[in-house]
């Protein structure tokens, strides 16, 4: 999280927010590739996002001290 340290304690500070689906939708999506009679292939990139390039400008400050 950018500028995690500016956190006040108690208010959001130990919520965790990820990107979820819902099971429904992986329920109608693995019965779609059965009716289609495709296939699925599943990819975990755990730390994708440490060596990506980013294009655009990111603002932010370094921790004090």
């Amino acid at each position: 999280m950018a500028k995690g340290y500016a956190q006040k304690h108690d208010v959001k500070f130990n919520d965790t927010f990820a990107r979820m689906v819902k099971f429904t939708s992986i329920i109608v999506l693995l019965i779609v590739t059965t009716i289609k009679n495709l296939e699925i292939y599943q990819v975990d990139f755990k730390n994708a996002f440490l060596n990506g390039n980013v294009d655009e400008t990111i603002f932010m400050e370094q921790l004090n001290g």
